[in-house]
């Protein structure tokens, strides 16, 4: 790693999204002396890192108390968001077989974003900053009597 003295300058044809490499040819240069002599040459950055991550960290959803005989077709919403940190392709995925997650009084939860099956592999183009969805819950099967819950995680994944 070399320093370049201050009288160097700087070059006003470094623009954004390209490196720059430099070296001179007179090593006394570095030391102090005249800048006499030096190579320039300016390549293509390599492609940033972008990533996304749930903004939203934790999200429950509460059906409050439903009658046996009523509680399928019950639904719930809640808003998730999505931070990218420059334009990005993804897919919001859920840790189960299908786009349901097993309820304990032996119902299930079928899981939507914005009203499409999470296991659909919806790909995702955006830009970078926050991006709001609405997350379903609706309730499958013929229930036990009793409090019921699940844990489930969402998480990004990449094309």
């Amino acid at each position: 790693m070399a320093t370049v003295p201050d009288n160097v300058g700087s070059d006003s044809r470094l623009t954004r999204g390209r490196v720059c490499l430099r070296y001179l040819n007179d090593v006394n240069s570095v030391l102090g002396t005249t800048f006499t002599s030096s190579y320039n040459s300016c390549k293509l950055s390599p492609p940033t890192q972008t990533w996304c991550a749930m903004e939203t960290p934790n999200v429950d959803i509460d059906f409050g108390i439903v009658h046996v005989g009523e509680a399928e077709g019950q639904t719930r919403e809640k808003d998730i968001s999505v931070y990218c940190s420059g334009p990005a392709n993804y897919i919001i995925d859920l840790t189960s077989e299908d786009s349901s997650v097993p309820l304990s009084n032996g119902m299930k939860a079928e899981l939507t974003i914005d009203g499409q099956l999470i296991q659909s592999q919806r790909l995702v183009s955006t830009e970078q900053g926050s991006t709001t969805y609405k997350l379903q819950a609706e309730l499958k099967g013929q229930p036990v009597a009793g409090a019921f819950n699940s844990t489930a995680i969402l998480f990004i994944s990449y094309p």
